[in-house]
């Protein structure tokens, strides 16, 4: 349970556990362009565990499977505040990642390494704790606010660097549409756009899958968030962003953690494996690889 100032200016407060995950896409005989996703980290039995939407996994494997090339995958985590220029350098293969888009929900999760992890903490990232993590239902709070980047808000600077904007959106649970293309998931909830009182608004929601929605509660000592559930889809027309509750898939990575230190404990050269079921794991490539590539670009 974390406590956002009463002054209400909660995006610098949710920028701590929120990740630009930065890469370049290469279609072959063209030139690379900068792409961007949403994602934020968590603590999961005292590791780190970088969450995002499944589909924005799946995305990358459509990339690679149509023989476009991704590369210089990066962490971005300026939203912090501190001064360095670069992100943290992420060696990451989206075909060893974890992600569920079926079943129960639209999730993906990849476990971090040790530095990996330093490198966020020099920049002032924070993983979201375990006592943060929401209740079901959803319906308790009094806010719901979104976290992510919308492709609008990223652009070209001087050519050839991006510069790209995190959006805090404001939301109100409303009834899930049933008049939709393609049937939804039942277990997907649905939430409509508030204008804020700044006046900002965001004209397309592309981009900002995999972002967390915080629940807050108001207090007589002030207000508390926690992660409510992770951003899926929207519905432009109506202005809906459709999202899923996290706090069972959470502890379903929890589960798996607890299984992968229980087989470390037993085998000391156990490899850094969480199994999320058939089909389903978060694999880290080799540690040693890892361990040397794992740093922040300074």
């Amino acid at each position: 349970m974390t406590r956002p100032s009463r002054s209400g200016a909660f995006l610098p407060q949710a920028a701590r556990h929120f990740l630009i995950l930065g890469f370049k896409v290469q279609a072959p005989e063209r030139a690379a362009v900068g792409e961007f996703r949403s994602c934020f980290v968590v603590e999961v039995e005292g590791n780190w565990v970088l969450i995002t939407a499944g589909h924005v996994i799946e995305g990358l494997c459509k990339y690679l499977d149509a023989g476009y090339s991704l590369s210089s995958f990066e962490l971005h985590d300026k939203l912090t505040g501190h001064n360095f220029p670069h992100g943290v350098i992420f060696p990451f293969d989206p075909r060893e990642c974890g992600w569920i888009k079926q079943d129960w929900g639209d999730f993906a999760a990849w476990l971090l390494e040790p530095l990996t992890i330093a490198a966020l903490k020099a920049g002032g990232v924070q993983p979201i704790a375990q006592q943060a993590w929401g209740d079901d239902p959803i319906d308790g709070y009094d806010h719901l606010l979104l976290i992510g980047v919308p492709a609008e808000a990223c652009r070209h600077v001087a050519g050839k660097h991006f510069q790209v904007k995190a959006t805090l959106i404001p939301l109100k649970l409303c009834t899930t549409p049933t008049s939709t293309v393609e049937p939804l998931h039942p277990n997907m909830r649905a939430a409509r756009m508030i204008q804020r009182s700044d006046g900002l608004a965001v004209g397309d929601l592309d981009g900002m899958s995999g972002g967390p929605i915080f629940g807050v509660r108001d207090t007589d000592k002030g207000s508390v968030y926690f992660v409510a559930g992770i951003q899926s889809g929207w519905l432009p027309e109506s202005r809906i962003v459709l999202f899923f509750p996290i706090r069972g898939y959470l502890h379903f990575v929890q589960n798996a953690v607890i299984e992968l230190q229980a087989r470390q404990a037993a085998v000391s050269d156990q490899p850094s494996h969480l199994d999320l079921g058939p089909g389903s794991a978060i694999t880290p490539m080799k540690y040693e690889l890892r361990r040397r590539q794992c740093t922040r670009r300074d």
